[in-house]
């Protein structure tokens, strides 16, 4: 079987860089077995301009959150699916001073508005001194995108529910052979699994578990992602994700009582109503060291590449830096130094010491 490209993995990153590709008329094929722990699956989808404790803005803003929103769009188009759901976020302040230092820091800002009312959110949260919303924020809906896209693939015959396995992988002078499969390039999007995947394990990954809860709260507040210490987006018929917990040292990729009840506390600190936990689910985010995706090729064969490292942002990162990496790959245009896995080559080279 012939295709062009042979994508490995079918998260956010396998399923924005295949899409990606398919635009552009390339012929794709996917390998991915089913995995309900994968981090796409069970990440909240929450994209925002404005992240972190500092809450500042996200590294390429600028660029990225007008080509996720035509890429998305386009998306649920092609698909006849609803996937966007457009939100601001609510940032409420933990102190007078946080508030005054805040603001005076950030007005003006191009995803900020400032002139929030103080009882805006006052029946719903615990926000005393008031917050700030996020403009070009909201959630995508991860799982109906990542079925969407798989449910096209098997009807065309270019999807494979299998899992992947390294001996049956060859590389030859025109690309790479998979079993009966030959094509130019094979693309790894596995996500954490490049951990253990011993073409890239070399890769300076810093994998991080997030836990996240299914609430039901009657009578709250569906038009904005509240957050504070914990997000809560609104799904409809008054549930909600609640989320979402951070460990880098952790014995398993299952939800624990000790996430939830993280959770359970953060929220009830939060909110004001009573709610009931209807779902739990736990994945381990392919996090890099230094907190940018990783794209580009192996350093001993360029028929080997890798789409990953996206994090906590890959609802916003993935549509961008996936057009970039199809225009490299099918135009020879240079790859940002900041994104290309060459600055981490030496470490490759140490590895083989």
């Amino acid at each position: 079987m012939q295709t062009d490209y042979l994508i490995v993995g079918q998260g956010i990153a396998g399923t924005v860089l295949g899409h990606t590709l398919i635009k552009k008329g390339c012929k794709v094929i996917i390998i991915s077995d089913e995995d309900p722990n994968r981090a796409s699956l069970v990440a909240a989808g929450l994209y925002n301009p404005v992240t972190g404790k500092r809450m500042a803005k996200t590294w390429k803003a600028a660029e990225l959150f007008p080509f996720m929103e035509s890429f998305y769009k386009e998306f649920e188009q092609d698909y006849s699916c609803k996937i966007v759901f457009p939100n601001p976020v609510y940032k409420p302040f933990g102190t007078i001073e946080e508030q005054n230092t805040w603001l005076s820091a950030h007005e003006g800002e191009e995803f900020i508005t400032t002139e929030i009312p103080l009882d805006k959110y006052s029946d719903y949260i615990h926000a005393a001194f008031g917050g700030f919303e996020t403009k070009s924020s909201g959630h995508i809906d991860l799982p109906i995108f990542i079925k969407k896209f798989r449910e096209r693939a098997i009807k065309e015959n270019y999807f494979f529910n299998e899992k992947f396995d390294q001996k049956k992988l060859t590389t030859n002078d025109s690309g790479i052979n998979y079993g009966t499969i030959a094509a130019k390039k094979i693309f790894f999007c596995e996500g954490m699994k490049a951990t253990i995947n011993p073409l890239f394990s070399w890769l300076p990954f810093v994998p991080s578990k997030g836990e996240i809860l299914k609430v039901k709260i009657e009578h709250f507040t569906d038009e904005v992602v509240l957050n504070k210490q914990v997000f809560i987006i609104p799904l409809g018929d008054n549930t909600f994700r609640v989320g979402s917990t951070y460990q880098w040292d952790y014995e398993s990729d299952q939800p624990t009582q000790e996430g939830k009840n993280d959770l359970v506390e953060k929220l009830t600190q939060m909110i004001k109503m009573p709610f009931e936990v209807i779902g739990h689910q736990a994945g381990i985010r392919p996090s890099v060291r230094d907190r940018k995706p990783i794209i580009g090729f192996h350093p001993a064969n360029k028929s080997i590449g890798i789409f990953n490292g996206l994090g906590t942002k890959g609802v916003s990162m993935a549509p961008y830096f996936a057009e970039l990496f199809a225009e490299s790959v099918l135009n020879n245009k240079q790859l940002a130094s900041d994104v290309n896995i060459e600055r981490f080559y030496s470490l490759y080279s140490r590895s083989e010491i």
